[in-house]
């Protein structure tokens, strides 16, 4: 689990911070930090402590601050944060995570599902949008060499806890929405631009989360595992739970082809200049073959026109033949006529 608090006290080999719901917490000391930065720290991190000074002190300081406010909340100010998750993201490459975030799609908790999962997150992290918490997170990742040629495939799932009053959208409206912003982040960066990466999304449910929460694994993965135990009763859940998703995704092919599970192939920038190039290319070919079949047609029309007069002045040629013909012949019998009836007068 991942906390975070404002530093109150700084000694040489430790710490002292007051978290979010009201404990203080000794820490060990791993870098210069100055009082009052606010910090994210995980259990690891957290010195034991055999006395109860801290936490006299921390119920002490819980009670007044609870105190402030409900007074403040009397006059319609709240000076807490609403910690109430609306969604649940969850990332997984091995290392795996899982966040939870506002109505505004902010992070308000990161929870390490694996020791790598430490790796890729920093204090920076808490209340940025969730789109550029996976971009850093993915960014780190490559930096860590959690990401590379061989293991480029990226699992990432939402759940939705509640609805959003205000919205007309529904779940999946805001899901789709969810998946586009994070996709379109990782499209801008340029670390991520230099690598072919692949992401699965999965949508899932509350149900699902509790069984994942159950067994300590992030609810993406869950998901992968209730899909192949389906044709597969052998597989385990620890054994997915410690596999990268390459590796999962690798051995069971069929997964590409699930329904509820949507691919997004992110490619070099390189790849994608000469898919563009290919795409001009073949638009230029298009027109040029439009073009060239214009004019063929345009040609063939002419033809046809110049064949069509042709026949018809052949037509008129003939019609005018045949008419001289038929005069000639009138006359010929009107002579033959005139003959007869002179003979026919001198008898």
């Amino acid at each position: 689990m991942v906390y975070k608090g404002a530093v109150v006290e700084v000694k040489e080999n430790y710490i002292v911070v007051f978290t979010n719901d009201c404990k203080y917490n000794r820490l060990k000391k791993k870098r210069d930090v100055k009082i009052g930065k606010e910090i994210i720290f995980i259990e690891d991190d957290i010195i034991k402590e055999k006395n109860n000074y801290y936490k006299r002190v921390g119920t002490i300081a819980a009670a007044v601050i609870l105190l402030i406010s409900i007074l403040f909340s009397q006059i319609g100010t709240n000076i807490f944060e609403n910690t109430n998750a609306y969604a649940v993201i969850s990332l997984d490459i091995n290392p795996s995570l899982e966040f939870r975030i506002d109505s505004n799609k902010r992070v308000k908790s990161i929870e390490v599902l694996n020791e790598d999962g430490k790796d890729i997150i920093d204090d920076t992290m808490i209340n940025k949008d969730i789109q550029d918490v996976i971009r850093l997170c993915i960014d780190n990742a490559i930096d860590k060499r959690y990401i590379t040629e061989e293991n480029n495939i990226i699992l990432i799932s939402n759940v939705y806890l509640q609805n959003k009053d205000d919205s007309k959208k529904t779940d999946n409206e805001v899901g789709i929405n969810i998946q586009e912003e994070i996709i379109e982040e990782m499209e801008k960066d340029k670390a991520i631009q230099d690598r072919e990466i692949s992401i699965l999304y999965i949508e899932s449910n509350k149900e699902t989360l509790k069984e994942a929460n159950k067994n300590k694994i992030t609810v993406g993965k869950y998901e992968v595992y209730k899909t192949l135990s389906q044709n597969n009763k052998n597989i385990s859940i620890d054994e997915v739970k410690e596999s990268k998703v390459s590796e999962i995704v690798k051995e069971n092919v069929s997964l590409m082809k699930e329904e509820k599970i949507k691919i997004k192939e992110l490619k070099k920038v390189e790849e994608k200049k000469k898919e563009i190039k290919e795409i001009i290319d073949n638009t230029n070919s298009k027109k040029e073959n439009l073009i060239r079949k214009e004019k063929e047609e345009n040609k063939n029309s002419k033809n046809k026109k110049n064949d069509n007069k042709k026949n018809d002045n052949k037509k008129n040629d003939n019609k005018k033949n045949d008419n001289k013909k038929n005069d000639d012949e009138s006359k010929v019998k009107s002579n033959e006529k005139s003959q007869k009836k002179i003979i026919s007068q001198l008898m």
